[in-house]
């Protein structure tokens, strides 16, 4: 405004200023789109293996319902808990408001018996996701489910777009389960027909190994602690999508919500194209073979076959089992079967310092593009997928290194950060605008999938190296 040179401003010159700065006052409206889900939390009676179980559904069903938005949409989700015990839900891979994250008594409160929360965010990212309770171990008793956001401008065309989720099933109680691993117990290794007697291990030529192992206080090798009744996509053992016309594109959104499997993915229609991983947008890939880590997601481009119902086989990594999703019409043509891995020989491999990034690489690389040795599937690793832009950090702002070494006793079954359970580690402090790399170190023997809340990294699912 101009300097008034000593002249008493009229009436209607203040009440231009006084609107002017009640204005300004006034916060920014959001116009997003209002997208709203009611989930109601209770009890299921299920029977996947011939025996009815008491299990947790949301809305009824296993998985919960697919929530679709699309990108700029607000999210108006209110969570019914119809069970006699507290629950929680948080949004796997969605950026929102620290008390929306949906963690009991860290940046959420439980949801009650009885009660409803109502969360509320705006959408500023598009792809695949998912959602899960984060209350004791209700995930393994069936509250999961998938999220879909649509970008405002689709990038890739296609007929139909299908939601796959994997997960694992026990008809124990999850609570027996986990007192069975406390007490160390093999009963599960021997139920799985993988428990490394002497007799195995001789046949095998590991007695070196196994000595270096009993040396170390390591117990025997195995890639899942918990032998599991059934494997599940979309909450079915085998799943037919008859509906998907031959010649069609199709965007498979594959999830892993399972409570503690790796899976390896093969298409028996032919190789599989990535072109989306936990959400965000890859260049093309093609690969045979796919390890989907618990909590993962991929989004894959398939047109579908002539002549048959193609397998979409989800084989446990330890070769325990699988679930299938045949996809077209007409006679079924089953995937490849997966070998049972070898796991005298993993343990020296391991002792060596293998890559737990993605166990399954075959191949060399070259220029950085992975090349398949002669005879052998082209395994996906990490190490192949490139953003389709720029994700690198500021160079002007600070950046530090945070070093976290995955520890814990196998015996106990208690695990833990540079040998600090949750109860006894502090906090980790970022100031905002800091870069931060997070170095993390397997320093046991089982696979260990991380996952930062609320935010995105060079690895949305952090990449674990074991030492040597």
């Amino acid at each position: 405004m101009e300097k008034m040179r000593g002249k008493t401003p009229s009436l209607k010159g203040i009440m231009g200023i006084l609107i002017l700065t009640m204005l300004s006052l006034i916060p920014v409206v959001s116009w997003a789109e209002p997208v709203e889900y009611d989930l109601t939390v209770g009890y299921k009676t299920v029977n996947y293996t011939g025996k009815q179980r008491k299990a947790m559904a949301i809305n009824g069903q296993i998985p919960g319902p697919t929530l679709s938005f699309t990108e700029g949409d607000r999210a108006i989700i209110r969570v019914h808990n119809e069970m006699d015990v507290e629950t929680s839900i948080h949004w796997h891979g969605i950026l929102l408001p620290n008390q929306y994250d949906g963690v009991p008594y860290i940046t959420t409160m439980p949801i009650l018996p009885g009660k409803t929360h109502t969360f509320t965010f705006d959408l500023r990212q598009t792809g695949t996701y998912w959602y899960h309770s984060h209350t004791n171990l209700q995930e393994q008793r069936g509250i999961y489910g998938a999220i879909v956001i649509h970008p405002k401008e689709p990038r890739v065309k296609v007929d139909q777009d299908i939601v796959l989720v994997l997960s694992d099933w026990t008809d124990e109680n999850p609570y027996e389960v986990l007192r069975t691993l406390k007490r160390g117990s093999e009963w599960y290794s021997i139920k799985k027909g993988t428990a490394q007697s002497w007799d195995r291990v001789i046949s095998h030529h590991a007695v070196k190994q196994r000595l270096k192992q009993s040396f170390k206080r390591m117990p025997p090798m195995d890639l899942s602690d918990v032998y599991y009744d059934r494997f599940l996509v979309n909450g079915r053992p085998s799943l037919e999508l008859k509906d998907l016309r031959p010649g069609s594109r199709v965007r498979l959104r594959v999830i892993n919500g399972s409570t503690a499997t790796y899976f390896q993915l093969q298409y028996a229609g032919g190789p599989l194209t990535i072109f989306s991983a936990d959400g965000q947008p890859v260049e093309p890939v093609i690969v045979d073979r796919v390890t989907i880590a618990v909590a993962e997601a991929y989004d894959f481009l398939l047109t579908v076959p002539e002549g048959g119902s193609y397998e979409l086989r989800a084989t446990a990594q330890d070769g325990s089992g699988f679930s299938s999703a045949y996809i077209g019409p007409g006679k079924k043509v089953a995937a490849p079967p997966m070998p049972r891995p070898d796991l005298f020989k993993m343990f020296s491999s391991t002792m060596s310092g293998m890559d737990h990034g993605k166990m399954d690489g075959m191949g060399k690389m070259d220029g950085g593009v992975k090349m398949a040795k002669p005879g052998k599937p082209l395994n996906l690793t990490y190490g192949m997928l490139r953003a389709t832009h720029s994700t690198r950090l500021p160079d002007s702002h600070p950046t530090r290194e945070v070093r976290l070494e995955l520890t814990g006793n196998m015996d106990r079954y208690i695990w833990s950060f540079n040998n600090k359970t949750l109860s006894e580690a502090d906090k980790i402090l970022i100031r905002k605008g800091e870069n931060v790399r997070f170095v993390l170190v397997n320093k046991t023997m089982m696979h260990h999938p991380m996952h930062l809340h609320g935010h995105f990294s060079g690895y949305s699912m952090a990449r674990v190296i074991t030492p040597p």
